[in-house]
């Protein structure tokens, strides 16, 4: 756990300084315009958003899934393994629908996660890989082409 903790706390000192340094550098080019800003605010806001609509129980839904998939696996063993005294009671026609609703169960659990982390990489991607960035440059690029993020 130590370990994670200091790989943060370096990954984020190591990109403060060339943050810090482009912002400086950008403001100094471009007197009087805050469109050097605006990648920061932009960032700031889709972090806000992400959050607020991030799902919060991928973890819990990842234990569901491995308890379910535990489920039917007990079912189908246990149907192999009594499966003379199983034939011999006649008790195939229950032990199929007890290993039909573990299956079933366990899939609508995988589904679930699945439609979980869909949405999660959806937001992610919207949010930080390729909608924002996409928008920044192209409003960014428009300004100081034209000459309207300068003096």
């Amino acid at each position: 756990m130590g370990w994670r903790i200091s790989h943060i706390i370096s990954m984020f000192i190591s990109s403060v300084v060339p943050i810090a340094w482009f912002t400086f550098l950008t403001a100094r080019l471009h007197r009087g315009s805050w469109l050097f800003l605006m990648p920061h605010v932009c960032l700031l806001f889709a972090y806000e958003i992400a959050q607020r609509l991030f799902p919060k129980n991928i973890g819990e839904l990842f234990k569901t899934v491995a308890m379910k998939l535990s489920a039917y696996v007990q079912c189908v063993t246990r149907a192999v393994h009594h499966s003379e005294v199983v034939v011999a009671l006649q008790g195939q026609n229950r032990e199929k629908e007890l290993a039909e609703y573990a299956y079933r169960s366990w899939w609508r659990a995988v589904r679930n996660l699945q439609d979980t982390q869909l949405k999660f990489n959806l937001i992610w991607k919207l949010s930080y890989t390729h909608g924002i960035r996409a928008v920044l440059q192209m409003v960014i690029g428009y300004q100081l082409i034209r000459g309207r993020g300068t003096r």
